[in-house]
Parts: structure tokens; sequence; C-alpha cells
């Protein structure tokens, strides 16, 4: 296992980058009364994976980690990439790792270490956008135009 900072996920389409975003994993910041499994039922998050005493009571403003994975099904926020080089370096990887595959259509997952280097964690060929599709802003209309891009790749 790594020590992970952040994790990115980009769409690649042949040699463009669709789309990419940041995950950002589910954290709770506890008012010293409502229990962690309280905080996940009014926030609509599955149990997580990872061992929580789900009736502790976390202190007024004591951060609680609910998931030491960046998956959307798992709690995790799609975020916007404000970094600019960031967005960028994530994106050539992205490119990279798809063309050393040599799949057209993907979600590639990059991983950013504490140490500051970029990894790819998997490239996704089944492209799945159904949970931040729910979860962005524009979700939707984005998933969809990326989806009617790819499909009109098919038939060209």
């Amino acid at each position: 296992f790594e020590n992970l900072k952040n994790e990115y996920r980009v769409i690649v389409l042949d040699d463009e980058c669709l789309y990419s975003y940041k995950k950002e994993k589910p954290v709770i910041i506890g008012d010293g009364k409502k229990t962690i499994n309280e905080y996940l039922n009014e926030l609509k998050i599955e149990k997580p994976d990872q061992n929580l005493n789900l009736e502790y009571v976390p202190k007024q403003g004591e951060k609680v980690e609910l998931n030491w994975k960046f998956n959307l099904s798992g709690g995790a926020f799609p975020m916007k990439i404000d970094d600019k080089k960031t967005k960028l370096e994530v994106e050539k990887i992205a490119l990279l790792a798809s063309k050393a595959i040599n799949i057209r259509f993907a979600s590639v997952d990059i991983v950013e270490t504490i140490d500051g280097k970029f990894k790819v964690m998997e490239v996704n060929a089944t492209v799945c956008m159904n949970k931040f599709s729910k979860m962005f802003e524009n979700g939707y209309q984005i998933a969809k135009e990326i989806y009617k891009k790819a499909l009109i790749k098919c038939f060209e």
C-alpha cells in the first residue's frame, strides 16, 4: 500500500481527455452530538469498509475519515481540479497510459502519493459515470456528452 494524498479520474477517448476530476475521500467533522452512524444515514453513505465504531460520537471539530478509499460508491465526492498544473499532469499521464495499452475509450485513475508523485492506479475499459452524473453539478449533462462522443466514434 502507498500513502495517498489524492486520486483523480480522467476520461479518455482516442488522443483526447474528455473530462477529469478529483475524488475527495469522505470525511465528517464532529459536532459532539451525533454518532458516526447518524452522519452516514444523514449523508446517505453506505457503511464504510474500514472498521469504525459506528456508535462513536466525534468531538466538536474532530475530523473522522469514513473510508480509506476514494471510491464514489463509498462516499467520496467528485470535485473540480482547481490546480491547472495538476490537471495537465494527470491528463498527460492518462493519455500515455491509454496509449501504452492501446485502448481508445477508458477512465484512467491516477493517484498522487504523499511525496507528490503521480502514478497510474488502473485503466478501466468500462467507463461508468453513474455516481458522478448524480453527484456533480451538471454531471448528467457532462456524462451524456462523453457517451455521445464515444458512440459517434464507434460509427466513424
